[in-house]
């Protein structure tokens, strides 16, 4: 009988055993949390930017485009974006959302990045706005590296920057995935 028992504890902890080690064979990937990301970034940036433009001031915000091809923009670009202009009016900017990408583009923009539209001084009379959130984007094979900016409209200078990256999992290899042109 006490050898059965000794069998019983041994098969026991013998299966404990292989299943904690299959377990860590088996690591589970955190997910991301790009709301958490996006939310940091965006007070980040209104942190820099408080002495040149105050909370409450109005900011235009835009999807941010793929830098390899600057006229694009995917899933991951235009959640970027909206989850940006999200936290930023939770900080209390007063955010005028553009969905019609098209006309806040500048193509000949000295920069070479993705940025606002073809007439900046138009745009900011037409919205009265403050500023522009705007940004870039990069698909790394492990990474996704995005670069955020807070232009002054009436000067075009950048006031602000928020830089950082997710890391490549597979919810973000589909929001990379789908593309817009």
């Amino acid at each position: 009988m006490k050898s059965l028992t000794v069998k019983i504890i041994i098969a026991l902890l013998s299966t404990v055993l292989i299943a904690g080690c299959s377990n860590k064979s088996h690591k589970r990937t955190e997910r991301i949390d790009l709301v958490k990301i996006s939310q940091l970034a965006a007070t980040a940036m209104a942190k820099k930017a408080q002495d040149e433009l105050p909370v409450g001031a109005t900011i235009l915000s835009t999807s941010l485009a793929d830098i390899n091809q600057l006229s694009n923009t995917t899933t991951l670009g235009r959640v970027l974006g909206e989850q940006l202009s999200s936290a930023l009016s939770d900080i209390g900017y007063d955010l005028i959302e553009i969905k019609m990408r098209d006309s806040v583009f500048i193509d000949d923009f000295k920069a070479g990045e993705f940025s606002l539209s073809r007439n900046l001084d138009n745009l900011s009379k037409s919205y009265n706005a403050d500023a522009i959130v705007t940004g870039t984007y990069a698909v790394g094979s492990s990474t996704v590296y995005i670069s955020a900016r807070m232009i002054d409209t009436s000067t075009k200078r950048v006031i602000s920057t928020a830089d950082f990256q997710i890391p490549m999992d597979a919810d973000i290899r589909l929001l990379v995935s789908h593309r817009r042109y």
